[in-house]
């Protein structure tokens, strides 16, 4: 905010937000009397702010588009999916391994990432208890038996439905469980717990600085910069 201020007092007369890991979208609904919902309140100060918003992968679970949110200007919801596939299109996935996601919010990220792969997927039914307790069921366990996981998941924080998640797919009889992360938000000690949950492997995007970052979002970014940049189409030719 304090920069906004100060580049349009000295003329600016366009400002772009880039915000990878853009915050207070989560709280979209007032769950109890009294909430704020946050969501409502940040998305109406930015859009008074600035003329443009690009993120990647807004929790927008209650909201149709990055657009109800930012009323009155740009705002472009970027997908890591595409940079999720090339590293593990290098990584070269076993045929049989099993895509999952956390819920069914996340089905359609899911689904899109085991389509761009060829391969199966699966979506838990979560019932959440606590921040860090939630109760984990899948519609068909057998899907997992001798075969490899990959858990993908667009936050993690507290930790809780990834552990939760990781000992259902265990008990089930994975081979070996996998996860990648857009946005890793959770204290980097916890990885010794996910290990215990029986858990491989972290990967997350560089969307937030963290330890387990292995996936760059700087391609997609710099594409959806471009025409702010030099002039050019977001899908032109190379520069």
């Amino acid at each position: 905010m304090f920069a906004a201020e100060a580049l349009r007092r000295d003329g600016a007369k366009r400002l772009v937000l880039v915000s990878p890991y853009l915050g207070y979208m989560r709280q979209d609904a007032a769950f109890h009397p009294g909430e704020a919902i946050s969501q409502r309140a940040i998305g109406t100060l930015l859009a008074n702010t600035f003329d443009c918003v690009i993120t990647f992968d807004a929790h927008l679970h209650r909201t149709p588009n990055l657009a109800g949110v930012f009323p009155g200007i740009e705002a472009h919801n970027l997908s890591a999916a595409p940079a999720i596939e090339a590293v593990l299109r290098a990584d070269t996935v076993a045929p049989t391994t099993v895509v999952v996601g956390p819920d069914e919010e996340s089905r359609s990220w899911v689904a899109d990432i085991a389509g761009r792969l060829g391969l199966s997927y699966s979506v838990a039914r979560k019932v959440r208890r606590t921040d860090q307790s939630v109760q984990i069921a899948f519609p068909d366990t057998t899907l997992f038996a001798g075969r490899p996981v990959l858990f993908i998941d667009d936050i993690v924080s507290s930790g809780g439905t990834l552990t939760a998640c990781a000992e259902a797919l265990a008990a089930s009889g994975a081979s070996s469980i996998e996860a990648i992360i857009v946005h890793a938000l959770f204290p980097p000690a916890f990885m010794t717990e996910f290990g215990r949950a029986g858990i491989r492997s972290v990967r997350s995007t560089n969307s937030v600085p963290h330890p387990t970052n292995a996936i760059r979002l700087d391609d997609l970014l710099a594409r959806a910069l471009r025409r702010e940049v030099v002039g050019m189409p977001e899908t032109g030719s190379p520069p």
